[in-house]
């Protein structure tokens, strides 16, 4: 899938974030975002996210990283250390993308739940990254 003119972006993951009845949407949202900056940190890839989420009567959000082609070595070598640090009363569900459902999963996410946009996620590993130019 291409999301930005420049450089194509594959789906790696596909998770879910559940949060119990009482938590907050913005509590939620917060968690996800969280979620994702630690994924970004522990691959040290550059990261964007189809997202979406339910306020009721189930909290949670689907999200769906993104990872450009020519990091997916380093996520997939990298994934193995990454481990969520939530805040022990929200649950996720992590499982690789299955390119076989790409369709359904985009139409779920986007269309079923409310969609979202956190933005890209640089992780500034590489020199122009850290100068400022990030190429995403």
């Amino acid at each position: 899938m291409e999301i930005h003119n420049h450089k194509p972006w594959e789906p790696v993951l596909f998770a879910t974030v559940t949060v119990p009845d009482w938590a907050t949407l913005p509590t939620l949202l917060d968690n996800t975002e969280r979620w994702l900056y630690e994924l970004r940190n522990a691959t040290k890839c550059h990261l964007d996210a189809v997202v979406g989420y339910e306020d009721r009567p189930n909290l949670h959000t689907h999200v769906i990283p993104l990872v450009p082609e020519n990091e997916l070595e380093r996520f997939w070598a990298r994934l193995p250390r990454f481990q969520a640090k939530c805040q022990g009363w929200w649950r996720q569900d992590v499982r690789p993308f299955d390119l076989t459902l790409r369709d359904q999963a985009w139409s779920y996410v986007q269309e079923k739940h409310t969609p979202i946009k956190f933005g890209t996620l640089c992780p500034g590993t590489a020199w122009q990254c850290r100068k400022g130019n990030c190429p995403h």
